[in-house]
């Protein structure tokens, strides 16, 4: 997953964002995918996991490398706070949210990692089942992120930047 990119995030108005769009087949392990996102993890960052599932207090797919993790209900992240000089990563399990009340939600909570950002240095792995999208959902969910990845039932992933003029 490789280390934050400043320049390319500052010109994108991005901050100190790494945001990426993950998209998943639905028989993907999106756990797999997830822990992907964490090797690189520095043992002074934290992990906060956000979904809606009913899990323990930790993730055996996710704890390997020992992660200060912290998983938390959509409810509770828009009161998140983070101090100026800590090095966060997020997981933003959106496959998880279902129901309208929390999909309708999705918007607020883009928009939000990306003004944490302004505060500090934010990796961020948003995660969607591909299957419960609409092409105009996903060309809508690009406008928050700065790079694309998409995990195919094969396992093939395709990844880039996106070129916001080309939206």
């Amino acid at each position: 997953m490789g280390s934050l990119d400043l320049q390319s995030l500052t010109d994108r108005n991005f901050g100190n964002v790494n945001h990426v769009l993950h998209l998943y087949t639905s028989k993907v392990d999106k756990y797999a995918i997830q822990a992907a996102f964490l090797v690189s993890l520095r043992k002074e960052e934290k992990v906060i996991y956000v979904t809606e599932d009913k899990m323990k207090s930790s993730i055996p797919e996710l704890n390997f490398a020992n992660a200060k993790l912290r998983i938390i209900k959509l409810r509770e992240f828009r009161n998140f706070k983070i101090k100026e000089d800590t090095q966060t990563r997020f997981i933003l399990d959106a496959g998880s949210f279902t129901g309208k009340e929390k999909t309708d939600r999705i918007d607020e909570i883009e928009g939000y990692i990306n003004e944490l950002g302004k505060k500090c240095p934010i990796n961020c792995l948003c995660t969607y089942d591909v299957s419960k999208l609409s092409p105009d959902k996903i060309k809508h969910l690009t406008k928050y992120h700065n790079r694309l990845r998409l995990t195919t039932n094969d396992l093939t992933v395709l990844s880039g930047d996106f070129d916001k003029s080309q939206l």
